[in-house]
C-alpha cells in the first residue's frame, strides 16, 4: 500500500479498497455493538493478521455475519495528511474475501474517522448539543428535587403533629391504666381487651374509669391539626383538653366526641389562644335511677 502524492480536497474521502489494511477477527470479544466502531482494545487481535505494525495503524470494525468483526484499518500517517475540513472516510468496497461476509452496504458503513479522528466539525456539533442539553436537564433535576424537598418538609410537619398528637394521647391512657409512659398503643389495646373479659365474667366488680376511657377512645375524633393535651377520667367523669388550630377546628372536634354510656357531655368551652383555640369539654357521670 503506497501513500498517494495528492489527497481530495473533499470533506468526504472514498479510498480504493487496496489502500486499507484488512482483517476478519473470528472471535469477536464480548460486548461489541452493530456498525462500525473504533474501539484500541481489538487492536491486539488485529496485529497477527495484517502485515504491518498495529501501533501505526487506526482501525475500525464492522459488525458481521456470525460472531464476528471485520477490521478495516489505514496508516496514522495518512490519517494525519488528511484535509482539516475532511468529514468521512470510507472504502470504495470491502475485499472480495469479505463479501461473503459483510452486509451489502458494508462499505457505506465504514467511516475511519472515529474517535481520534472524530472531525472538528462533528466534535463541535456534539459538544454543543451537549451544552444545549445539560443545563436543561439540571434545570429539570434542580426543580424536582425542589418540588421533593418541600414535599418531604411537608410530610415531616404533618408526622411531627401526628405523633405529638399520640404521645399525649398515650401519656394520658398511660396515666389513666397506671401503666408506665412509654407505653404503646398495641399495650393498651390489650389492657383494654383484658378489661372486657374481666367484666364479663359474673364474679368481677365494674371499672367504670376503664370501661368510660374505652367507650370514648372507641369513638375519639379525627380533626386535621387537633392534638390532645390531657384527658383525665375519675368520679366525676371524663375530663377532656384538646388544642386545635382555630375555633371552627375546636367545635368540629367537640361535636364529634360521642359521650359513652353512663355519661352525659356538658357545654364545651372554646377560648382563642396565641396558637389557635383551646377546647375543654367535661362529660359528668349521669346518676344511677333508683330501683
Amino acid at each position: 500500500m503506497t501513500r498517494s502524492e495528492s489527497l481530495p480536497r473533499s470533506a468526504h474521502h472514498v479510498w480504493p479498497a487496496e489502500r486499507f489494511y484488512w482483517a476478519v477477527i473470528e472471535s469477536a470479544p464480548a460486548g461489541r455493538r452493530d456498525g462500525a466502531f473504533n474501539n484500541r482494545l481489538f487492536d491486539g487481535l488485529l496485529d497477527e493478521q495484517v502485515p504491518a505494525n498495529v501501533v501505526g495503524l487506526h482501525a475500525v470494525y464492522l459488525t458481521t455475519h456470525g460472531d464476528r468483526l471485520l477490521a478495516c484499518a489505514a496508516k496514522r500517517a495518512e490519517l494525519d495528511a488528511l484535509p482539516e475540513d475532511a468529514t468521512s472516510l470510507r472504502p470504495a468496497s470491502v475485499p472480495a474475501f469479505a463479501e461473503s461476509l459483510a452486509p451489502p452496504d458494508a462499505a457505506s458503513r465504514i467511516n475511519l474517522l472515529q474517535g481520534p479522528y472524530e472531525p472538528r466539525p462533528v466534535r463541535r456539533e456534539r459538544e454543543r448539543r451537549t451544552n444545549v442539553v445539560l443545563p436543561a436537564l439540571v434545570g429539570t433535576f434542580a426543580l424536582a428535587g425542589v418540588g421533593f424537598a418541600r414535599r418531604a418538609s411537608a410530610d415531616k410537619a404533618f408526622a411531627a403533629d401526628a405523633r405529638a398528637s399520640a404521645v399525649s394521647v398515650l401519656g394520658a391512657c398511660a396515666e389513666l391504666l397506671d401503666a408506665p409512659t412509654d407505653i404503646t398503643i398495641g399495650e393498651i389495646r390489650d389492657r383494654v381487651r383484658e378489661f372486657r373479659l374481666t367484666r364479663s365474667r359474673p364474679d368481677s366488680a365494674p371499672r367504670d374509669a376503664a370501661g368510660c376511657l374505652t367507650g370514648l377512645l372507641a369513638g375519639w375524633p379525627t380533626v386535621d391539626g387537633a392534638q390532645t393535651q390531657s384527658l383525665r377520667v375519675d368520679s366525676s367523669g371524663a375530663h377532656i383538653v384538646v388544642h386545635a388550630p382555630d375555633i371552627d377546628a375546636a367545635r368540629a372536634f367537640a361535636s364529634g366526641v360521642a359521650a359513652p354510656p353512663g355519661l352525659a357531655r356538658g357545654e364545651p368551652q372554646v377560648d382563642a389562644s396565641a396558637s389557635g383555640a383551646v377546647l375543654r369539654l367535661r362529660l359528668a357521670h349521669q346518676p344511677e335511677a333508683a330501683p
